[in-house]
């Protein structure tokens, strides 16, 4: 079966998202640029270095890491059909990454971007993520049963069209602004509306957010043009580092499912750090 062939068949079979199936669109388009329609056996881990070689002199690490870690999955349903009998790309090692601090907005930025919102709807939407912390992809497919108005929870998980990161399933706690918030676009019956977010009563679209946010963060004329529709997420994890809450219960939040993707909020923390250690003090005399 040439790479082509495989692309084909991957992507009849699996159910993706719209976002995940351009995703590997992308891969292997570039991968047929950068190596050919090879049979998928003749694939080595070469293939995967060259790729890597010719995709970051064009894109950022992270965005070709993103197409690599695609292209290594699409690989493994291979291996799982019987189709190959491992996977070339197994051991193969992504780009490095410089360590950076992720864009968040400060109070006052983000009260300056919500100023600049006109639509009711999507000021909504802009304070639900940054009090949430939930992904864009989880904003427009939060369904009205997955919310728990006594509780104050929300239950993030993958739905006939949706599937969540990893396909993990959480749920979180939200406060009273979001409840609000929910309570003013709840419908009087929830019987023939699924989605909680929707546009003209339909569904939106990611695209949409992530323009109309770019808008607002060019108009609102915030110092660091560079904040994106993500970012809401950022802030949510970078507010809750500043108030001092831990990076295990900000990994639960998120729905990381690594502790070392949450890390990146960790020097968020010295005053808490501070407090931590300063416990220690008097338990040994100093020596003079």
């Amino acid at each position: 079966m040439t790479l082509s062939e495989f692309q084909k068949l991957f992507l009849e079979s699996m159910t993706l998202s719209e976002g995940t199936l351009a995703l590997y669109n992308v891969a292997f388009k570039n991968m047929l640029k950068v190596v050919g329609d090879l049979k998928i056996e003749q694939m080595t881990a070469l293939h995967w270095e060259q790729y890597k070689r010719v995709r970051s002199s064009k894109v950022s690490p992270v965005t070709t890491n993103i197409e690599l870690r695609s292209l290594k999955a699409a690989m493994n349903r291979a291996v799982d059909w019987k189709l190959l009998p491992s996977n070339p790309f197994y051991r193969q090692k992504l780009c490095m990454v410089p360590e950076s601090v992720p864009t968040f907005f400060s109070v006052d930025d983000f009260e300056r971007l919500i100023q600049a919102i006109r639509d009711l709807w999507f000021r909504r939407i802009a304070v639900f993520g940054v009090l949430t912390g939930m992904r864009r992809s989880e904003i427009v497919n939060l369904q009205w049963c997955d919310i728990d108005f006594s509780q104050k929870t929300i239950r993030i998980q993958s739905s006939g069209d949706f599937k969540t990161k990893a396909g993990k399933r959480r749920v979180i706690a939200v406060g009273e602004t979001v409840i609000e918030v929910l309570a003013q676009i709840r419908p009087a019956s929830v019987e023939n509306t699924t989605y909680v977010f929707t546009l003209k009563g339909e569904k939106i679209k990611p695209v949409l957010l992530t323009k109309k946010l770019k808008r607002a963060v060019k108009k609102s004329k915030v110092e660091n043009q560079r904040l994106h529709f993500h970012s809401l997420r950022h802030t949510f994890a970078s507010w809750l580092a500043q108030k001092g809450t831990s990076i295990y219960e900000i990994q639960k939040l998120l729905g990381h499912t690594d502790i070392k993707t949450t890390q990146i909020y960790a020097h968020l923390l010295p005053n808490e750090l501070h407090k931590t250690v300063n416990q220690l003090e008097g338990m040994v005399a100093p020596l003079y």
